[in-house]
Protein backbone atom coordinates (compact mmCIF):
# COMPACT_ATOMS: atom_id res chain seq x y z
CA UNK A 1 0.00 0.00 0.00
CA UNK A 2 1.22 3.63 -0.65
CA UNK A 3 1.65 6.35 1.62
CA UNK A 4 0.52 9.52 1.32
CA UNK A 5 2.76 12.29 3.41
CA UNK A 6 0.32 15.05 3.74
CA UNK A 7 1.52 17.08 6.63
CA UNK A 8 3.45 19.85 7.76
CA UNK A 9 6.54 19.08 11.02
CA UNK A 10 6.18 22.38 11.60
CA UNK A 11 9.37 24.54 12.77
CA UNK A 12 12.71 22.63 13.72
CA UNK A 13 15.49 25.29 14.33
CA UNK A 14 15.99 29.01 14.68
CA UNK A 15 19.12 30.89 14.07
CA UNK A 16 20.48 34.03 13.37
CA UNK A 17 21.58 34.94 9.59
CA UNK A 18 24.23 36.88 8.34
CA UNK A 19 23.15 39.71 7.39
CA UNK A 20 24.91 39.79 4.14
CA UNK A 21 23.59 36.95 2.78
CA UNK A 22 19.88 38.73 2.52
CA UNK A 23 20.65 41.80 1.51
CA UNK A 24 22.04 40.07 -1.71
CA UNK A 25 18.09 39.98 -2.51
CA UNK A 26 18.09 43.72 -1.45
CA UNK A 27 16.74 42.97 1.97
CA UNK A 28 17.84 44.50 4.76
CA UNK A 29 16.28 44.84 8.17
CA UNK A 30 15.88 47.57 9.92
CA UNK A 31 14.95 49.74 12.86
CA UNK A 32 11.36 48.53 12.65
CA UNK A 33 11.68 45.28 10.33
CA UNK A 34 13.43 41.72 10.69
CA UNK A 35 14.29 40.21 7.68
CA UNK A 36 13.00 36.11 7.78
CA UNK A 37 14.45 33.42 5.99
CA UNK A 38 12.37 30.30 5.66
CA UNK A 39 14.23 27.09 4.23
CA UNK A 40 11.83 24.27 3.69
CA UNK A 41 13.04 20.93 3.21
CA UNK A 42 10.83 17.65 2.49
CA UNK A 43 10.84 14.56 4.47
CA UNK A 44 14.09 13.44 2.75
CA UNK A 45 15.69 16.64 3.89
CA UNK A 46 15.59 17.92 0.26
CA UNK A 47 15.06 21.70 -0.81
CA UNK A 48 11.27 22.50 -1.76
CA UNK A 49 11.14 25.37 -4.74
CA UNK A 50 8.16 27.06 -5.51
CA UNK A 51 6.10 26.44 -1.98
CA UNK A 52 4.30 29.60 -1.20
CA UNK A 53 5.01 30.85 2.43
CA UNK A 54 2.70 33.15 4.34
CA UNK A 55 3.30 35.39 7.66
CA UNK A 56 0.17 36.83 9.06
CA UNK A 57 0.23 39.16 12.11
CA UNK A 58 -1.10 42.52 13.54
CA UNK A 59 -2.66 43.23 10.46
CA UNK A 60 -0.85 42.42 8.21
CA UNK A 61 0.35 39.72 5.35
CA UNK A 62 3.45 38.78 3.71
CA UNK A 63 4.16 36.83 1.32
CA UNK A 64 7.28 35.21 -0.36
CA UNK A 65 8.17 31.77 -2.84
CA UNK A 66 10.77 29.13 -2.18
CA UNK A 67 13.48 29.08 -4.81
CA UNK A 68 15.43 26.01 -6.16
CA UNK A 69 17.42 26.08 -2.70
CA UNK A 70 14.14 26.31 -1.26
CA UNK A 71 14.71 29.42 0.62
CA UNK A 72 11.93 32.18 0.69
CA UNK A 73 13.01 35.40 1.93
CA UNK A 74 10.47 38.21 3.86
CA UNK A 75 10.74 41.50 5.23
CA UNK A 76 8.59 41.39 8.25
CA UNK A 77 7.61 44.16 10.81
CA UNK A 78 9.00 43.60 14.45
CA UNK A 79 7.77 43.19 17.57
CA UNK A 80 4.53 40.66 16.58
CA UNK A 81 3.79 36.94 16.50
CA UNK A 82 3.05 35.76 13.61
CA UNK A 83 0.61 32.66 12.01
CA UNK A 84 2.78 30.52 9.63
CA UNK A 85 1.20 29.04 6.29
CA UNK A 86 2.77 26.68 3.94
CA UNK A 87 0.86 26.38 0.93
CA UNK A 88 -2.43 25.29 2.08
CA UNK A 89 -1.66 24.24 5.90
CA UNK A 90 -3.17 27.29 8.16
CA UNK A 91 -1.91 28.63 11.02
CA UNK A 92 0.21 25.33 11.26
CA UNK A 93 3.30 27.07 13.59
CA UNK A 94 3.80 31.02 14.80
CA UNK A 95 6.98 33.13 15.40
CA UNK A 96 7.37 35.43 17.82
CA UNK A 97 9.52 38.09 15.85
CA UNK A 98 11.42 40.18 19.01
CA UNK A 99 11.55 43.66 18.49
CA UNK A 100 15.61 43.51 18.15
CA UNK A 101 17.69 46.01 16.21
CA UNK A 102 19.07 44.96 12.63
CA UNK A 103 17.46 41.62 13.37
CA UNK A 104 18.11 38.53 10.63
CA UNK A 105 16.47 35.30 11.45
CA UNK A 106 16.64 32.08 9.73
CA UNK A 107 14.28 29.48 10.38
CA UNK A 108 13.76 25.73 8.75
CA UNK A 109 10.66 24.39 8.40
CA UNK A 110 9.78 20.43 7.36
CA UNK A 111 6.72 20.08 4.99
CA UNK A 112 5.33 17.03 4.86
CA UNK A 113 3.35 17.87 1.71
CA UNK A 114 6.40 16.80 -0.52
CA UNK A 115 6.82 12.81 -1.94
CA UNK A 116 10.44 11.93 -3.76
CA UNK A 117 11.27 15.40 -3.79
CA UNK A 118 8.40 17.18 -6.00
CA UNK A 119 5.00 18.73 -4.72
CA UNK A 120 2.05 16.19 -4.19
CA UNK A 121 -0.42 16.66 -7.12
CA UNK A 122 -3.71 18.63 -6.52
CA UNK A 123 -5.77 15.30 -6.41
CA UNK A 124 -4.23 12.00 -5.27
CA UNK A 125 -6.06 9.18 -6.65
CA UNK A 126 -6.27 6.41 -3.79
CA UNK A 127 -5.10 2.40 -3.42
CA UNK A 128 -8.47 0.35 -4.08
CA UNK A 129 -8.57 -2.58 -2.44
CA UNK A 130 -11.35 -5.64 -2.55
CA UNK A 131 -13.62 -6.00 0.72
CA UNK A 132 -16.66 -8.53 1.82
CA UNK A 133 -18.00 -5.44 3.46
CA UNK A 134 -18.67 -3.44 0.31
CA UNK A 135 -20.04 -0.20 -0.22
CA UNK A 136 -23.48 0.39 -2.17
CA UNK A 137 -23.69 0.83 -5.71
CA UNK A 138 -21.99 4.23 -6.36
CA UNK A 139 -20.67 4.51 -2.91
CA UNK A 140 -17.25 4.33 -1.63
CA UNK A 141 -16.07 3.25 1.44
CA UNK A 142 -12.80 5.48 2.53
CA UNK A 143 -10.66 4.61 5.02
CA UNK A 144 -8.21 7.13 6.40
CA UNK A 145 -5.35 6.39 8.61
CA UNK A 146 -3.16 8.97 10.67
CA UNK A 147 0.13 8.55 11.97
CA UNK A 148 2.31 11.61 13.54
CA UNK A 149 5.66 11.53 12.10
CA UNK A 150 6.81 8.56 14.63
CA UNK A 151 4.52 6.22 13.55
CA UNK A 152 2.27 6.64 16.27
CA UNK A 153 -1.62 6.28 15.72
CA UNK A 154 -3.33 9.45 16.38
CA UNK A 155 -6.65 8.89 17.98
CA UNK A 156 -9.60 11.32 18.20
CA UNK A 157 -8.54 13.73 15.19
CA UNK A 158 -11.66 15.39 13.65
CA UNK A 159 -11.68 14.74 10.19
CA UNK A 160 -13.99 16.23 7.66
CA UNK A 161 -14.29 15.33 3.95
CA UNK A 162 -16.22 17.52 1.83
CA UNK A 163 -17.19 17.79 -1.61
CA UNK A 164 -14.42 19.81 -3.76
CA UNK A 165 -15.93 23.43 -4.25
CA UNK A 166 -19.17 22.75 -2.20
CA UNK A 167 -20.51 23.12 1.37
CA UNK A 168 -21.48 19.45 1.44
CA UNK A 169 -19.26 17.41 3.65
CA UNK A 170 -18.95 14.17 6.05
CA UNK A 171 -17.02 14.00 9.49
CA UNK A 172 -15.34 11.21 11.29
CA UNK A 173 -13.37 10.77 14.42
CA UNK A 174 -10.56 8.64 14.41
CA UNK A 175 -10.36 5.23 16.40
CA UNK A 176 -7.82 4.38 18.93
CA UNK A 177 -5.58 2.93 15.77
CA UNK A 178 -5.68 6.42 14.29
CA UNK A 179 -8.70 5.27 11.55
CA UNK A 180 -11.08 7.56 10.39
CA UNK A 181 -14.00 5.96 8.30
CA UNK A 182 -16.55 7.29 5.78
CA UNK A 183 -18.92 5.76 2.98
CA UNK A 184 -19.10 8.96 0.51
CA UNK A 185 -20.85 9.05 -3.04
CA UNK A 186 -18.60 7.83 -5.96
CA UNK A 187 -17.63 10.27 -8.86
CA UNK A 188 -16.36 13.30 -7.10
CA UNK A 189 -13.56 14.94 -5.77
CA UNK A 190 -13.26 15.46 -1.90
CA UNK A 191 -11.02 18.33 -0.16
CA UNK A 192 -9.59 16.37 3.59
CA UNK A 193 -9.73 18.59 6.65
CA UNK A 194 -8.45 18.42 9.62
CA UNK A 195 -7.71 21.22 12.92
CA UNK A 196 -5.54 23.68 11.77
CA UNK A 197 -4.87 22.52 8.07
CA UNK A 198 -8.33 23.43 5.47
CA UNK A 199 -6.69 21.85 2.99
CA UNK A 200 -5.05 18.72 4.35
CA UNK A 201 -5.14 16.80 1.20
CA UNK A 202 -8.00 16.86 -2.07
CA UNK A 203 -9.00 12.83 -3.33
CA UNK A 204 -10.48 12.32 -6.88
CA UNK A 205 -12.97 9.76 -6.81
CA UNK A 206 -14.15 10.39 -10.44
CA UNK A 207 -13.38 6.85 -11.43
CA UNK A 208 -15.97 4.99 -10.08
CA UNK A 209 -19.30 6.12 -11.17
CA UNK A 210 -21.19 2.70 -10.56
CA UNK A 211 -20.80 -0.65 -8.51
CA UNK A 212 -18.46 0.04 -5.43
CA UNK A 213 -15.06 -0.14 -3.83
CA UNK A 214 -12.89 0.67 -0.85
CA UNK A 215 -10.59 3.61 -1.14
CA UNK A 216 -7.69 3.07 1.83
CA UNK A 217 -5.22 6.04 2.61
CA UNK A 218 -2.46 6.59 5.22
CA UNK A 219 -1.25 9.92 6.24
CA UNK A 220 1.49 11.41 8.27
CA UNK A 221 0.27 13.81 10.24
CA UNK A 222 1.70 16.21 13.39
CA UNK A 223 -1.36 15.76 15.30
CA UNK A 224 -3.68 18.17 17.24
CA UNK A 225 -2.42 17.64 20.40
CA UNK A 226 0.94 18.76 19.40
CA UNK A 227 0.33 21.49 17.21
CA UNK A 228 -1.41 23.08 20.24
CA UNK A 229 1.60 22.13 23.02
CA UNK A 230 3.75 24.30 20.00
CA UNK A 231 1.36 27.21 19.82
CA UNK A 232 1.39 27.13 23.71
CA UNK A 233 5.30 26.96 24.36
CA UNK A 234 5.62 29.44 21.85
CA UNK A 235 3.18 32.02 23.00
CA UNK A 236 4.85 31.23 26.66
CA UNK A 237 8.32 32.36 24.84
CA UNK A 238 6.85 35.82 23.13
CA UNK A 239 5.53 36.36 26.57
CA UNK A 240 8.80 36.15 27.79
CA UNK A 241 10.62 37.88 25.57
CA UNK A 242 8.43 40.56 25.00
CA UNK A 243 9.06 41.28 28.84
CA UNK A 244 12.66 41.09 28.02
CA UNK A 245 12.14 44.00 25.59
CA UNK A 246 10.00 46.19 27.02
CA UNK A 247 9.96 46.24 30.90
CA UNK A 248 12.31 47.48 33.63
CA UNK A 249 15.13 46.09 34.83
CA UNK A 250 15.47 43.92 32.01
CA UNK A 251 15.58 46.42 28.55
CA UNK A 252 18.95 44.96 27.32
CA UNK A 253 21.36 47.70 26.73
CA UNK A 254 24.02 48.08 24.13
CA UNK A 255 27.64 47.21 24.85
CA UNK A 256 31.00 47.81 22.63
CA UNK A 257 33.01 44.66 22.11
CA UNK A 258 36.21 44.88 20.69
CA UNK A 259 36.84 42.52 17.35
CA UNK A 260 40.13 40.48 15.65
CA UNK A 261 42.56 42.44 14.58
CA UNK A 262 41.45 45.21 12.16
CA UNK A 263 38.07 44.95 12.72
CA UNK A 264 36.07 47.09 14.18
CA UNK A 265 34.56 46.97 17.63
CA UNK A 266 30.65 45.20 17.29
CA UNK A 267 27.90 46.07 18.97
CA UNK A 268 26.06 44.03 21.03
CA UNK A 269 22.61 44.03 23.09
CA UNK A 270 23.01 42.24 26.45
CA UNK A 271 21.23 42.65 30.20
CA UNK A 272 22.63 45.69 32.09
CA UNK A 273 22.17 43.91 35.43
CA UNK A 274 23.72 40.25 33.62
CA UNK A 275 27.02 42.52 32.61
CA UNK A 276 27.17 44.05 36.46
CA UNK A 277 27.00 40.61 38.59
CA UNK A 278 28.73 38.44 36.04
CA UNK A 279 31.78 41.37 35.80
CA UNK A 280 31.71 40.98 39.91
CA UNK A 281 31.47 37.54 39.67
CA UNK A 282 34.59 36.80 37.53
CA UNK A 283 37.03 39.82 38.97
CA UNK A 284 36.73 38.53 42.79
CA UNK A 285 37.31 34.95 41.82
CA UNK A 286 40.23 35.47 39.87
CA UNK A 287 38.14 34.60 36.27
CA UNK A 288 37.42 37.44 33.67
CA UNK A 289 33.75 38.19 31.94
CA UNK A 290 33.18 37.54 27.86
CA UNK A 291 30.42 38.99 26.17
CA UNK A 292 29.44 37.28 22.66
CA UNK A 293 26.96 36.27 20.36
CA UNK A 294 25.60 33.90 18.10
CA UNK A 295 27.96 33.76 15.41
CA UNK A 296 31.20 34.69 18.25
CA UNK A 297 30.84 31.85 20.12
CA UNK A 298 33.11 29.60 18.68
CA UNK A 299 36.28 32.08 18.92
CA UNK A 300 34.85 33.28 22.21
CA UNK A 301 35.14 29.32 23.85
CA UNK A 302 38.69 28.64 21.96
CA UNK A 303 39.95 31.99 23.58
CA UNK A 304 38.82 30.93 26.83
CA UNK A 305 40.48 27.26 27.04
CA UNK A 306 43.53 28.06 25.24
CA UNK A 307 44.71 31.14 27.21
CA UNK A 308 42.96 30.44 30.54
CA UNK A 309 42.94 26.90 30.79
CA UNK A 310 45.93 25.03 32.23
CA UNK A 311 47.36 21.44 31.97
CA UNK A 312 45.45 18.91 34.02
CA UNK A 313 42.51 21.52 35.46
CA UNK A 314 39.35 20.74 36.17
CA UNK A 315 37.03 22.40 34.29
CA UNK A 316 32.97 22.52 34.62
CA UNK A 317 30.81 23.88 32.02
CA UNK A 318 27.91 25.57 33.82
CA UNK A 319 24.98 25.96 30.78
CA UNK A 320 21.66 27.77 31.30
CA UNK A 321 19.40 25.66 29.40
CA UNK A 322 16.32 27.61 30.47
CA UNK A 323 13.57 28.64 26.96
CA UNK A 324 15.10 31.95 26.27
CA UNK A 325 18.83 29.85 24.95
CA UNK A 326 16.79 27.92 21.80
CA UNK A 327 18.28 30.36 19.80
CA UNK A 328 22.09 28.98 21.02
CA UNK A 329 22.26 25.51 22.83
CA UNK A 330 22.90 23.31 19.83
CA UNK A 331 26.19 25.64 18.64
CA UNK A 332 27.34 26.06 22.25
CA UNK A 333 26.77 21.82 22.37
CA UNK A 334 28.38 21.36 18.91
CA UNK A 335 31.35 23.68 20.00
CA UNK A 336 31.84 22.21 23.41
CA UNK A 337 31.67 18.55 22.19
CA UNK A 338 34.62 19.41 19.57
CA UNK A 339 36.80 21.90 21.79
CA UNK A 340 36.75 18.99 24.65
CA UNK A 341 38.12 16.36 22.98
CA UNK A 342 41.34 18.26 22.34
CA UNK A 343 41.23 19.70 25.94
CA UNK A 344 41.37 16.27 27.56
CA UNK A 345 43.80 14.26 25.23
CA UNK A 346 46.30 17.03 24.99
CA UNK A 347 46.17 18.50 28.28
CA UNK A 348 45.01 16.32 30.85
CA UNK A 349 41.79 18.17 31.72
CA UNK A 350 38.63 16.81 33.61
CA UNK A 351 35.46 18.13 32.39
CA UNK A 352 32.43 18.54 33.99
CA UNK A 353 28.65 19.27 32.55
CA UNK A 354 25.62 20.97 34.37
CA UNK A 355 22.90 23.26 33.81
CA UNK A 356 20.46 25.58 35.36
CA UNK A 357 17.36 26.91 34.42
CA UNK A 358 14.85 28.57 37.35
CA UNK A 359 14.58 26.58 40.30
CA UNK A 360 11.31 28.70 41.37
CA UNK A 361 9.17 26.83 38.26
CA UNK A 362 10.91 24.35 36.78
CA UNK A 363 11.08 22.11 40.11
CA UNK A 364 13.88 19.54 40.51
CA UNK A 365 15.16 19.45 37.41
CA UNK A 366 16.08 22.83 37.10
CA UNK A 367 19.92 22.11 38.14
CA UNK A 368 21.77 18.37 36.78
CA UNK A 369 25.19 17.59 36.64
CA UNK A 370 27.21 14.87 35.40
CA UNK A 371 30.41 14.44 37.78
CA UNK A 372 34.04 15.48 36.55
CA UNK A 373 35.60 12.87 34.39
CA UNK A 374 38.88 12.20 31.80
CA UNK A 375 36.33 9.80 29.63
CA UNK A 376 36.01 11.66 26.39
CA UNK A 377 32.79 9.59 25.12
CA UNK A 378 31.02 9.93 28.41
CA UNK A 379 32.00 13.63 28.32
CA UNK A 380 30.81 14.24 24.87
CA UNK A 381 27.87 11.85 25.68
CA UNK A 382 26.78 14.12 28.44
CA UNK A 383 26.31 17.41 26.07
CA UNK A 384 24.68 15.96 23.60
CA UNK A 385 21.99 14.57 25.98
CA UNK A 386 21.65 18.42 27.12
CA UNK A 387 18.10 19.33 26.56
CA UNK A 388 15.83 22.90 27.60
CA UNK A 389 13.33 23.73 30.36
CA UNK A 390 11.07 26.27 30.67
CA UNK A 391 12.97 29.04 32.44
CA UNK A 392 9.66 31.36 33.93
CA UNK A 393 10.35 34.82 33.46
CA UNK A 394 13.53 36.26 32.71
CA UNK A 395 16.18 35.86 35.24
CA UNK A 396 17.72 32.27 36.17
CA UNK A 397 18.72 31.00 38.96
CA UNK A 398 22.52 31.61 38.25
CA UNK A 399 23.67 32.06 41.86
CA UNK A 400 22.23 28.86 43.51
CA UNK A 401 23.60 26.82 39.95
CA UNK A 402 27.36 28.30 41.08
CA UNK A 403 26.29 27.05 44.56
CA UNK A 404 25.63 23.41 43.22
CA UNK A 405 28.16 23.26 41.13
CA UNK A 406 31.15 24.19 43.37
CA UNK A 407 29.79 22.28 46.49
CA UNK A 408 28.83 18.81 44.65
CA UNK A 409 31.37 18.03 42.07
CA UNK A 410 34.09 16.05 43.05
CA UNK A 411 37.15 18.13 42.59
CA UNK A 412 40.69 16.71 42.67
CA UNK A 413 42.82 19.48 40.93
CA UNK A 414 45.32 20.57 43.36
CA UNK A 415 45.26 24.58 42.06
CA UNK A 416 43.28 25.14 39.00
CA UNK A 417 39.50 25.08 39.12
CA UNK A 418 37.31 26.89 36.72
CA UNK A 419 33.55 26.83 35.95
CA UNK A 420 32.60 28.59 32.23
CA UNK A 421 28.96 29.57 32.52
CA UNK A 422 26.63 30.09 29.78
CA UNK A 423 23.31 32.26 29.53
CA UNK A 424 21.90 35.22 28.45
CA UNK A 425 19.95 36.09 31.38
CA UNK A 426 20.87 38.08 34.72
CA UNK A 427 20.71 35.96 38.03
CA UNK A 428 17.64 36.01 40.39
CA UNK A 429 18.23 37.46 43.58
CA UNK A 430 15.78 38.71 46.55
CA UNK A 431 12.94 35.89 47.76
CA UNK A 432 14.24 33.93 44.28
CA UNK A 433 17.56 32.61 45.13
CA UNK A 434 18.89 30.80 48.12
CA UNK A 435 22.57 32.22 47.47
CA UNK A 436 24.01 35.45 46.47
CA UNK A 437 26.65 37.01 44.94
CA UNK A 438 29.04 37.05 48.34
CA UNK A 439 28.24 33.14 49.07
CA UNK A 440 28.96 32.34 46.04
CA UNK A 441 32.16 34.39 45.99
CA UNK A 442 33.16 32.73 49.46
CA UNK A 443 32.65 29.31 48.54
CA UNK A 444 35.02 29.83 45.52
CA UNK A 445 37.29 30.71 48.27
CA UNK A 446 36.77 28.82 51.08
CA UNK A 447 38.46 25.46 49.86
CA UNK A 448 41.50 26.87 49.80
CA UNK A 449 41.88 26.15 46.11
CA UNK A 450 40.23 29.31 44.82
CA UNK A 451 37.46 28.26 42.04
CA UNK A 452 37.78 31.03 39.21
CA UNK A 453 34.59 31.93 37.45
CA UNK A 454 34.63 32.62 33.56
CA UNK A 455 31.09 33.92 32.70
CA UNK A 456 30.15 34.14 28.73
CA UNK A 457 27.11 36.46 28.64
CA UNK A 458 25.31 35.50 24.99
CA UNK A 459 23.84 38.80 23.33
CA UNK A 460 22.68 40.01 19.92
Amino acid sequence: MRKFRIAVAGIALGILVPIGLMAQKGIYPSETMSAIQIVVYNPDKLPVNKATVTFRGGGNTYTADTDTRGVADLLVAKGIKYAIDVEDSLAWDTLDVPNKPMQALRYRIYYWGILNGKMMPAYVNPQYEGSKQRAAAGMVNVKMTFYDLKEKALAGEHVLLFVSDTAKGYKAVTDAAGVARFTVPGGMKYTVRVKYCSKFDQIDLGNIYYGSANATLTYHYLGTAEIERRIAENKEKAEMRLKWATSSPYTPTSVSVSGAEGEAPEEIYVNQTAIETYTALASETGGEFYVTKHDKLLETIEKILKNKVPDFADVVFLIDNSGSMADNIDLLKENLIRLSATLMKTHGVRIGVATYSDKNCDGPTWFAMHDLSNDVTQVQNNLKKLTLLGGGDYPESVYDGLANTIDRFTWKAAKNRIVLVFGDAPPLDGAGTTNTKSTVVAKCKSSGVKTNLYPVLIGY
